[in-house]
């Protein structure tokens, strides 16, 4: 079965894809066959059969005035039921919901071939040839793409020394934000000073939530596999050869935010049709010509492997996109066959999944002075005027699902922005223990990774649990940007600030265990990706409560800042930053659309403080305050 997302009558609705014989209906095909030697479209429907997207909503309503009966499990409706389906939605229904799906289609194709009334159908089929598909799930809580997870095809590639160590198991960063996704035949505006790469991968689907899953179960919470391709603008990363200790790694993560650079689709195929995930050709291909083609066996971390490991830090909610990053070149380079066409079209094929295709115009191409200054998350998804926030916030239930509000009235965050470092001179105090950067070099988080502090402050501690496995925990404050009420894109510092609605506390956890868990010899690499997952783990930030600001002075003033760990007080403040609030939204969104709702942190205020381990057993007391906003207090104890 093939599972994606259409636009229609201003929604995002979960769509099935169904081949019906020609003429099913009594019409006929006057369509000129392709020419005999083009290449065959791996998204065709068997000869002599006509493909239609059917609504899922619209086919329950059908099928119930026709006096059929689809039996959907009470998962798909514990939340509203407001006359549309998204796919998240039913991805959160585990494997019973795909089922019930099965039923339907086959219901479906049954009244198709019965000979009825076949009018009766048409509200539910949208032919191929009108239907707008965007990416199987824009409304992803979580899009990570796992990295150097072909270690064979590093070596060759970085021309490394083949019995050099590369790296253990550990799966690597890289979390793209919602503004980053594009589905089928949606087209890439490349940014100014964009050097595209690119490269075919094999991505899975969460279903039913996973949370330290063992490999031999993880199949079971794997809905399906799409194809996605890995885009890299190059807008953030530094010119030059990357160097030991720059933020190459890092503004790697804002180039892979770059709106339309996660291209992922063209639907989900569950895995009776794929078969084993681990033995499939994937292409990638640029204007028909074939650039690249790698086997998926070369993966270090499998699906199984992927999923125990990544629930064991964090739980994985249904929606989620994993790639298992390149099994081939990682990162190929953008080579139009017609420069002076100002496009080109890119295509990643997995086998038994389909091919994906993705339009891309570059800066100086008519198509983009048309949307010149405009956020081409909004250009794009915009479909009958219905753009994708509106979407969002129509569908109230996918909003509460993904998290609550930041601000009232606004939609949950999309991804948690912690700035990799911001301290003047103060290596010793970065996240990953470097100096701050030049550049306000960010790195997403999961958002199930943050707490949202209620409106009421009571001055009762938020409990916060870790896990009784975690090594080293380590707490910070940080000054939190809450993006809104408008998205913020191409801003200007002067601009900047009119996109933020408000300012909150922000306490930081962290795990030391990933890392310290590492064993000998351990490269720079995994040592960088290790910190990054002890970040990942449950509600392990806590964002306060978010106070608006009325001015720019308001936001530009220099805050005192403190964290208490068990009276013991420390000192910081605001004036320590490299890059303050409205340098750091105008450098993002110079290729990111930030939503409303987006948090970031703009990095630790003062050293992070390691807590007892002793006492983690009955609990640490924890506060966290910055000077005119709400503190945040929890206590940490291992669970």
């Amino acid at each position: 079965m093939k599972l994606t997302t259409i636009v229609r009558a201003g929604q995002d609705r979960a769509a099935v894809v169904l081949d019906l014989p020609e003429g099913w209906d009594g019409s006929v095909d006057h369509a000129e066959s392709a020419p005999t030697d083009s290449p065959p479209d791996p998204n065709a429907p068997t000869p002599g059969f006509t493909r239609y997207f059917l609504d899922v909503a619209a086919a329950q309503r059908v099928i119930a005035s026709a006096g059929a009966r689809v039996r959907w499990p009470a998962a798909m409706f514990a939340l509203p039921f407001e006359g549309h389906v998204t796919t998240r939605r039913v991805l959160a229904g585990g494997p019973a919901a795909l089922a019930a799906l099965r039923d339907l289609a086959e219901t479906v194709r049954r009244l198709a071939l019965s000979g009825d009334d076949h009018a009766l159908l048409q509200p539910a089929l949208v032919p191929a040839s009108r239907a707008r598909l965007r990416t199987p799930v824009p409304d992803s809580p979580l899009w990570m793409v796992l990295h150097g997870n072909s270690p064979t095809v590093w070596r060759k590639q970085e021309g490394m020394d083949p019995t050099q160590h590369i790296m253990t198991r550990v799966p690597a960063k890289r979390v793209r934000p919602v503004n980053s996704l594009l589905g089928q035949d949606e087209p890439l505006y490349l940014p100014p000073d964009a050097q595209l790469s690119f490269g075919a991968e094999l991505g899975f689907v969460i279903g039913a939530p996973a949370h330290r899953v063992s490999a031999d179960q993880a199949y079971r919470h794997v809905a399906g596999y799409l194809c996605t391709n890995d885009g890299y603008s190059k807008v953030y990363t530094p010119p030059g050869p990357a160097r030991p200790g720059d933020v190459h790694n890092t503004t790697q993560v804002a180039d892979k935010a770059t709106d339309g650079c996660g291209p992922a689709g063209p639907w989900i195929v569950t895995h009776d049709e794929v078969g084993d995930p681990h033995d499939l050709l994937l292409w990638t291909r640029q204007d028909g010509r074939v650039r690249n083609r790698s086997h998926t066996s070369a993966h270090l971390l499998g699906v199984e492997d992927a999923v125990e490991r990544l629930s064991h830090i964090f739980t994985l909610q249904p929606g989620t996109i994993v790639s298992l990053a390149a099994a081939g070149w990682d990162g190929i380079e953008d080579l139009p066959s017609d420069p002076a066409s100002g496009r080109t079209v890119l295509e990643v094929e997995a086998e038994r999944v389909g091919a994906l295709r993705t339009p891309v115009y570059y800066p100086d191409a008519p198509q983009q002075a048309e949307r010149t200054g405009r956020s081409p998350y909004y250009f794009v998804g915009t479909v009958d005027g219905s753009s994708p926030m509106d979407r969002l916030l129509a569908d109230r239930a996918a909003a509460e699902d993904a998290g609550p509000p930041a601000l009232p009235g606004l939609p949950p965050p999309h991804g948690l922005w912690m700035l990799l470092g911001n301290q003047r001179d103060a290596a010793s105090l970065e996240i990953e223990g470097r100096a701050s950067p030049a550049v306000p070099a960010p790195v997403a988080y999961p958002i199930a990774s943050l707490s949202v502090a209620g409106g009421d402050d009571t001055g009762e501690e938020r409990l916060v649990e870790v896990p009784a496995d975690a090594g080293s925990i380590r707490v910070a404050c940080h000054l939190a940007v809450v993006l809104g009420p408008e998205h913020a894109y191409g801003e200007a510092p002067a601009t900047a600030v009119d996109r933020v609605a408000g300012l909150a506390a922000l306490l930081a956890i962290h795990d030391a265990g990933p890392t310290e868990r590492l064993v000998p010899p351990v490269t720079d690499y995994e040592r960088r990706f290790s910190r990054f997952l002890g970040y990942c783990g449950d509600v392990r930030h806590t964002l306060g409560l978010a106070t608006s600001v009325g001015s720019e002075a308001d936001i530009a003033a220099v805050r005192a800042a403190h964290l208490q760990v068990n009276g013991a007080i420390h000192q910081a403040s605001t004036a320590d930053y490299v890059h303050d609030v409205a340098a750091t939204i105008a450098y993002l969104s110079r290729a990111i659309t930030l939503l409303p709702g987006d948090v970031i942190g703009l990095g630790p205020l003062g050293p992070a403080v390691e807590l007892p381990s002793e006492a983690l057993v009955r609990g640490v007391s924890v506060e966290a305050g910055v000077e005119g906003l709400a503190p945040i207090r929890v206590r940490v104890r291992q669970a």
